[in-house]
């Protein structure tokens, strides 16, 4: 079983043997291991990898460390997300999971008052660090905050141990381990007030001074202070010689207020938030104040009510509770005016005495506060206004507030901690459907239970009236509700119960909010857009060009709770989403209130705004569009659109979800114009980024609706790519046959330059199947055509794949002619075409026996594609920069160049490139070249690359003689 640690060394064990990996492998799984199960930014994992100077390939070369760290693993553990990667492990994978796990279940154990389990469950936990968290990587960025965490909880727990400890009465027990702790943290008070009581509580008073003196030099040394009130207290205490254990309390009212609603029986989940909330009462806490934030029905009350039960204790003169009604459909907000004489009456303050003024009154009630330990809930609040004035300045009271939005006016100005609320993964709603309808009928139905919890978005509200829905009806079943909320249409009506509904709460979060806004909030939900919700699509749906305006109304949607940030991508966009549950309701109000023809035409302008920068992302990168056509839908760009694609393969990492989406919407429209365009426009670059897959089920699905509504230029244009990928992923008779479609749909059309574009194609599928005499006769008929039309780009680009022909005919002249010809041809600003007809010129000096100069060019080609994020060019550039290397007489350095040539085309899906790759290796005779030459054999048989097979074969020959 395979397992990690980091509470210590970084490691990773499979059956208790050490996983051995190069420091820079070791430090990538750190930067994973420190947000597990949590997508880790490219740009975070980079720095981890080379610390202060990366490459200017990371981005690319990361990927192979990522190989190579699933190769060490034995499992492909670590998978490629939207803008990073993401390791995904089990609680007893992985040991500071695991840790807080033990944790959770000791502080269960002695929140119901079984101490002495609870104490031993801690102390399990504690007994799994083997040194500080990460050790010596909690020096890299990436990991420091996740390591200084686990060292802080490790410290926290510790001390909650020592409490349950000292509680059972086990002073004089725990006094050996309790010093070096305390000396070790000379920081922490709490430390030494709990060495000073078990020394006071094991009979030892005089040591149990020292250890206050020792605690006071120190802060007045190094600090210039004085011991806290909790040291000073228990100082004093001591020298009265009081009886021990003795509490000492404020003057607090004849009936102590207990206010709090009773907390949810089937409360599961939010440890991260509970230990925030910890927070308040830890020691030396600066934050008097936590705000608890979130979106209608994730479980802010809830939260709230279940951390104020379990730290009821800990205010031993009170608990004070308010439903500030800032979001009911009946009543206004609550003024602050009328609940601070509530609580004053509460406080014991007769009504007589309480003051009219509202300043009077908020005085009066800090006044009373002031030397007592209360802790107060307010609830549901509309504004940091309505909380303000019930906010106390006694040092012992605590606060929580639960709020739809943030409150930043009070984080700023009270230091209070923001404790942000997501909805429940997977699991935590599992565990809370089982707590509501019990575990064996959950585990009875367990994948039913997860797919419910999906459709209720995680949001606690939804799972409880769905599971109400169930506990009512007694007669049904977790797929026959599955099977009801799948319709979209009726979701929303079926989570709703004779009080409680989730429309409403998003109605609430919507009421006062401007129009600009919510029309902001209703056209948002027009758009599929699994890689997060940036400026430009708003700005693309309202026909706004200003995108400082669609970031206004983002941020304001955003503090409504009714847009989620996922912060920014990896070219500086911030991007934003929607929960499930939140957008069918915003779909429900576009189709209410936004005109039919205005919600297609949005859609059609976002579809363009897509269309606009991947075309401008395409020409950033390769130059002009050499080998792409363009239909008839209308392109919109906002303003100053040359900054958001700073990076055009950035630009595509951070988009490629969102494209891919905007097709299968398009196609479910059935839009075929845009769903083709969409497809195939920037369709190299994506090949170029290794985006195989995605293109492919793109082409098959805008085919199909292509060929369905007689849409020619469409299906033209979508074989004519459709077919290049085939090329590239080595499914030659199909790239064949979409490139002779193509050349009779273009004739057909009369377009001149799409059947130029699908002969060239023609011609290499012709070229890959060793059928030079069609394929020399598409090329000059190409060429033809374009010289014709003036496009001297495309006649180029004819002339680099005619080069390619000659090379493998082992005409390495014309080869070298063609690719001579071509750049004398090409216009400036084409660097795409100019690196491929340089790489064919450095291959056919390879093979004319100018080795160095060959060297020369194809070291400046390889630069060049590194410089562009370029995989294609790079792979193909390590490809014969490789054999160079061999045939100077280098082997070893050739085989460690086409080796990463090897691991580059696995990443980019292409099969004949590998074969290639294969075949070059095998001229290397180094034990392993039989073997490399009947891999590429295969390879270019399933691939039915007869000219390829025919060089393996051969090659297979000589050297088995």
């Amino acid at each position: 079983m395979l397992r990690f640690r980091v509470l210590g060394a970084v490691e990773a064990r499979c059956r208790e043997d050490v996983v051995p990996m190069p420091p820079k492998v070791r430090r990538l799984m750190a930067a994973v291991l420190s947000r597990p199960n949590t997508v880790v930014g490219a740009t975070d994992l980079i720095e981890a990898v080379w610390e202060s100077a990366p490459p200017a390939s990371a981005r690319e070369s990361l990927r192979i460390y990522v190989h190579r760290l699933n190769q060490a693993l034995g499992t492909s553990r670590v998978t490629t997300a939207a803008s990073g990667y993401l390791l995904t492990v089990g609680d007893d994978e992985l040991d500071s999971l695991e840790f807080e796990r033990t944790v959770r279940h000791g502080r269960e154990l002695i929140d119901r008052g079984d101490l002495t389990t609870g104490a031993a469950t801690l102390g399990r936990g504690l007994r799994m660090w083997r040194g500080p968290a990460f050790a010596e990587l909690q020096t890299l960025a990436v990991v420091r905050e996740e390591a200084t965490r686990l060292d802080e909880l490790r410290l926290t727990v510790t001390e909650e141990r020592f409490d349950a400890e000292l509680t059972l009465g086990r002073h004089g027990e725990i006094v050996a381990e309790l010093k070096p702790v305390a000396l070790a943290h000379p920081l922490r008070e709490k430390l030494r007030a709990q060495l000073m009581t078990a020394l006071w509580g094991d009979g030892r008073q005089a040591e149990a001074l020292a250890a206050y003196r020792d605690a006071a030099e120190f802060l007045a040394r190094e600090l210039g202070l004085d011991p806290g009130p909790e040291l000073r207290d228990l100082q004093q205490r001591i020298l009265r010689q009081e009886t021990y254990p003795s509490r000492p309390r404020g003057s607090a009212p004849a009936v102590i207020p207990a206010q709090l609603a009773p907390p949810n029986s089937a409360f599961t989940g939010r440890a991260q938030a509970a230990r925030a909330l910890d927070g308040l009462v830890a020691p030396g806490s600066p934050a008097p104040v936590a705000i608890v934030s979130g979106i209608a029905g994730v479980g802010k009350t809830a939260l709230a009510l279940d951390w104020a039960h379990r730290n009821v204790s800990r205010f031993p003169d009170g608990q004070l509770f308010a439903d500030l009604r800032g979001y009911d459909r009946l009543a206004g907000p609550v003024a602050p005016h009328d609940l601070l004489g509530r609580f004053l009456r509460a406080l014991g303050v007769n009504s007589e005495q309480i003051p009219a003024d509202p300043d009077e009154r908020a005085a009066l009630y800090r006044s009373v506060l002031h030397p007592l330990r209360v802790l107060i809930l307010l609830d549901n609040a509309a504004s940091a206004a309505q909380v303000r004035p019930l906010l106390p300045g006694a040092r012992g009271c605590r606060v929580v507030v639960t709020a739809r939005p943030r409150l930043e006016d009070l984080l700023i100005e009270y230091g209070a901690a923001a404790v942000p609320l997501s909805p429940l993964d997977d699991r935590e709603a599992v565990d809370l459907l089982a707590g509501v309808l019990g575990a064996p009928w959950v585990e009875r139905e367990r994948k039913d239970a997860e797919r419910l919890a999906r459709l209720c978005d995680g949001l606690p509200l939804a799972l409880r009236l769905t599971a109400a829905r169930l506990t009512s009806s007694r007669t049904g079943t977790l797929a026959e509700l599955v099977a009801q909320l799948a319709d979209r249409q009726r979701r929303l009506d079926l989570l709703s119960g004779e009080e409680l509904q989730v429309r409403s709460g998003f109605e609430l979060s919507c009421r006062d909010l401007p129009a600009p806004v919510t029309r902001a909030f209703r056209l948002l939900s027009l758009l599929d857009a699994p890689g997060g919700l940036a400026a430009w699509h708003l700005a693309a749906l309202l026909d706004q060009p200003d995108l400082s305006e669609a970031d206004a109304l983002l941020d304001e949607l955003v503090d409504a709770q009714l847009l989620q940030p996922l912060g920014v991508d990896c070219v500086g966009q911030r991007r934003f989403r929607f929960h499930d549950l939140v957008r069918l309701y915003a779909a429900e109000r576009a189709e209410a209130d936004e005109p039919e023809e205005e919600r297609h035409a949005a859609t059609l302008r976002a579809f363009g705004a897509m269309l606009a920068l991947t075309a401008h992302a395409d020409r950033a990168f390769r130059g002009e569009d050499i080998d792409e056509v363009q239909g008839t839908c209308a392109r919109w760009l906002p303003g100053d659109h040359a900054s958001l694609v700073p990076e055009p393969m950035l630009w595509l990492d951070a988009e490629r979800l969102n494209l891919s989406a905007m097709v299968r919407q398009a196609a479910r429209a059935g839009w075929s114009e845009p769903c083709w365009e969409l497809t195939a426009t920037g369709s190299m670059l994506r090949q170029r980024r290794g985006y195989q897959d995605d293109q492919l089920a793109n082409y098959e699905l805008a085919l199909e609706l292509c060929r369905r509504e007689g849409n020619l230029r469409g299906t033209a244009a979508l074989l004519l790519s459709h077919g290049g990928l085939h090329h590239q992923m080595g499914n030659l008779s199909l790239a064949a046959a979409c490139a002779s479609e193509a050349v009779d749909l273009y004739e057909r059309l009369g377009d001149k330059r799409g059947h130029a574009l699908a002969l060239a194609d023609s011609g290499v599928a012709h070229r890959v199947l060793a059928d030079w005499e069609p394929a020399l006769a598409a090329f000059e008929r190409a060429f033809e055509i374009f010289e014709d039309l003036g496009d001297l780009a495309s006649a180029a680009y004819v002339l680099f794949h005619l080069g390619a022909l000659h090379l493998r005919r082992d005409h390495f002249g014309e080869a070298q002619a063609a690719a001579e010809r071509g750049l004398a041809l090409l216009p400036p600003g084409i660097p795409e075409l100019e690196l491929h007809l340089r790489r064919t010129l450095g291959d056919s000096y390879l093979r004319r026996g100018r080795v160095e100069e060959a060297h020369d060019i194809l070291t400046d080609v390889l630069a060049s594609a590194r410089a562009r994020r370029d995989l294609f060019q790079e792979a193909e550039a390590l490809l014969v920069l490789g054999e160079t290397e061999v045939a100077a007489g280098r082997p070893a350095q050739g085989r460690a160049t086409l080796t990463l040539a090897l691991e580059q085309g696995r990443q980019l899906n292409g099969k004949n490139f590998e074969g290639r790759v294969h075949l070059a290796l095998g001229h290397i005779v180094d034990g392993r070249h039989i073997e490399h030459l009947e891999t590429a054999a295969e390879i270019f048989a399933a691939a039915n690359a007869p000219a390829w097979h025919a060089k393996a074969m051969a090659a297979l020959t000589t050297h088995r003689r």
